[in-house]
């Protein structure tokens, strides 16, 4: 990034209140896991009290909304993110009192072991199990059926939870170093964090239908749901994306590595959709524009909630866009919190330069 750039990046930040980092830390600290959002989903509701209209809870719990603009575009545009995070499902529990799961979402079972959790509503707090490391060493990773969750109980009667309930991981937000933070679920709650920043500020030229969604982390449920209700002509699904940008990554690419602290990732395609060349170009333009840093990618193997927008009704122009996460997934994921800024800013920027001649012209 270029000097000018690099200073007009900081001068974005410092301006900015720290609202957007203390949602982030409730927000990560929160459980969520698909079809449990109800915690999550609280805290937004709260977030948006007074600040929007329309608020509706469909009956797979999205929550959708309407952000009043000046009225000088009559251009359907709807802004996403997804309030979900991977986790598990309680399956059975033995006489033993051991908890058995099954993963909710896409999971590395590498980052399992002995990892603190949160059983049920409860919150029980219990730990993924695991044999000692001296007693392991030729042990193989663990499969999805052989996870279970010690909660120190010696029968089932000591067990506080049901089959159905949720567990996640019991992690919770910290500050590392300058603006890189750590935290679970920032695939999700960074995205939500950005969005509510975005009702801040300056009404855009149309009303502007924000979504936070449900059921991402298995197959981008919610996001189509939404969708369908909200029945918009272009949209825009905020998200964290997996960084490249450590040497002993498989795809680590010296020459684009996606990296914290580059700036958010426009994705170009993903194993479900590619993204519209001309709103890829209008992100890319305005990003240039305002001197913005950003990233690029059209690698991801995983299907955002993107691509569940893009399949609504008759089809809509659609795009994900987002901040880079290190160990993606995990419950100790790294976040540069000047990319979540640089986001705002450039979704911000780009939503007031869009208009329904841009659109048009690439009918």
């Amino acid at each position: 990034m270029s000097d000018a750039a690099s200073n007009t990046a900081n001068t974005m930040v410092s301006s900015t209140t720290n609202t957007l980092e203390t949602n982030l830390q409730q927000l990560s600290d929160a459980v969520g896991v698909s079809g449990g959002e109800s915690e999550v989903r609280k805290l937004i509701l709260t977030q948006l009290a007074g600040r929007v209209s329309d608020i509706t809870i469909d009956p797979m719990g999205n929550v959708t909304a309407i952000r009043k603009g000046t009225g000088d575009s009559t251009l359907r545009v709807m802004l996403s993110a997804h309030m979900d995070e991977s986790g598990f499902m309680v399956s059975s529990i033995s006489d033993d009192g051991l908890i058995h799961v099954q993963p909710v979402g896409a999971l590395d079972n590498r980052y399992l072991p002995t990892q603190r959790v949160w059983v049920g509503d409860a919150k029980m707090p219990g730990v993924l199990l695991w044999p000692p490391i001296h007693k392991s060493q030729n042990q193989d990773m663990l499969d999805a059926d052989d996870i279970a969750i010690d909660v120190g109980a010696d029968d089932k009667g000591g067990v506080k939870a049901k089959p159905g309930e949720r567990v996640a991981f019991a992690a919770h937000y910290g500050v590392l170093n300058g603006s890189i933070v750590r935290g679970k679920a920032f695939d999700s709650r960074a995205a939500c964090a950005a969005l509510l920043e975005m009702l801040d500020g300056d009404p855009f030229p149309f009303d502007l239908g924000i979504a936070f969604t449900v059921q991402a982390a298995i197959g981008g449920r919610g996001a189509g749901v939404a969708a369908h209700r909200l029945n918009p002509q272009v949209a825009l699904s905020l998200t964290g994306f997996a960084t490249n940008d450590w040497p002993h990554d498989p795809d680590y690419d010296h020459a684009a590595p996606l990296r914290l602290g580059g700036g958010p990732i426009i994705m170009a395609a993903d194993n479900r959709l590619i993204a519209e060349r001309w709103l890829i170009d209008h992100l890319r333009s305005t990003a240039q524009t305002a001197s913005i840093a950003y990233q690029f990618d059209a690698r991801q193997e995983r299907a955002a909630a993107s691509a569940a927008i893009g399949f609504a009704r008759e089809g809509v122009p659609s795009v994900a866009i987002g901040v880079p996460v290190r160990y993606l997934g995990s419950p100790n994921a790294l976040l540069d919190l000047t990319d979540l800024h640089h986001l705002v800013a450039l979704v911000r920027a780009s939503l007031a330069a869009l208009t329904p001649e841009l659109l048009e012209t690439q009918r």
